[in-house]
């Protein structure tokens, strides 16, 4: 049986148009591969982009950081430095004070000390180097009599001075019956006037009636 031209025909329109939704088809799954690719691609380069910020400002971080460590470590050597010095100037200090105080003390051994008369709560002037005055007073101290003596140190030089004074009293017979000291002072600026009060120790159950001061003007330093 012969076929119908009809028919034929309609099943090569057909063919053809499964042949043309095959190949739309297959039109359109590469555009949305094509398109999937490509965003990939997008997304991929927005996050190199971010890490490569990232690393830089971490590279930018590690470098400031860097140099600030490098600066404070700087600053921290120049202070023990500075600290290692300080140290070793005050123990250069030591014995060049210990030898001026045995130059006075010399004297002292060889000739007998200036005594000057007591008056009790009056201002006695001394100018010698830097101590400018002395004054001793009474005071009861439960219930029994103790002696204090206020001295006024003054630097009218252009140097730094550490003062040292030493105070020894004498009875009627020159017989020494105390002493104080006055040693390990603060720094005396230039310009500078300072008092210093106590109670002698070393003291006879004797009233004192005259006195002697000495200072050791060796240990005065030179100025900044």
């Amino acid at each position: 049986m012969d076929n119908d031209p009809g028919d034929h025909a309609a099943d090569s329109a057909l063919e053809h148009s499964s042949r043309s939704t095959r190949s739309a088809t297959r039109r359109g799954s590469r555009s949305r591969h094509h398109i999937h690719s490509r965003r990939s691609s997008q997304r991929l380069a927005v996050i190199i982009v971010w890490l490569g910020l990232f690393l830089a400002t971490l590279l930018v971080l590690t470098i400031y950081l860097g140099l600030e460590l490098a600066q404070a470590t700087k600053h921290a050597n120049k202070l023990a430095a500075e600290l290692t010095d300080a140290k070793l100037e005050l123990s250069s200090l030591k014995p060049r004070r210990e030898e001026a105080w045995q130059g006075p003390l010399q004297i002292a051994k060889e000739q007998p000390p200036a005594l000057i008369d007591i008056q009790f709560d009056k201002v006695i002037p001394i100018n010698k180097g830097y101590l400018k005055n002395i004054m001793f007073s009474v005071v009861n101290r439960n219930g029994q009599k103790r002696y204090e003596y206020r001295l006024v140190f003054e630097n009218t030089t252009s140097r730094r001075v550490y003062p040292h004074a030493r105070v020894t009293l004498f009875n009627k017979s020159q017989k020494q019956i105390g002493m104080d000291e006055i040693s390990d002072y603060a720094e005396l600026a230039p310009g500078e006037s300072r008092s210093h009060s106590a109670l002698m120790t070393h003291l006879a159950d004797q009233e004192p009636h005259r006195f002697s001061v000495d200072t050791k003007d060796g240990v005065d330093l030179p100025g900044p």
